[in-house]
């Protein structure tokens, strides 16, 4: 199923849609040298790598780290630093434990 049609998008224009392809520079969250009180992520399955490639600054800062749906492995591993991953309902801060979601106390 496509999204990109005149099925989900109003006044959608099929004549218009063009692809480009861009070179981009990727770089670790710890080349930055950011010192983040609140971290979000939402990368579509790569939490883990986000996090990984600021292992240094998530040692350092300690931020409230926002993630949607964050894996087990990303969850042990900020453990390993006494952290936590969040997620937001619209209203408030929830805390993940282990495969599951409970409330922040």
């Amino acid at each position: 199923m496509s999204f990109l049609d005149e099925k989900w998008l109003a006044r959608f224009d099929r004549g218009k849609l063009s692809c480009r392809s861009f070179d981009v520079t990727v770089r670790r969250l710890d080349e930055f040298d950011l010192a983040p009180e609140v971290v979000k992520i939402d990368v579509q399955g790569l939490e883990l790598a986000v996090v990984r490639g600021g292992f240094e600054t998530f040692r350092r800062c300690r931020p409230i780290t926002i993630i949607e749906m964050p894996p087990p492995e990303l969850i042990a591993l900020l453990a390993t630093l006494d952290l936590h991953a969040y997620y937001y309902d619209g209203k408030r801060l929830h805390r993940f434990a282990g495969n599951g979601r409970t409330r922040c106390s």
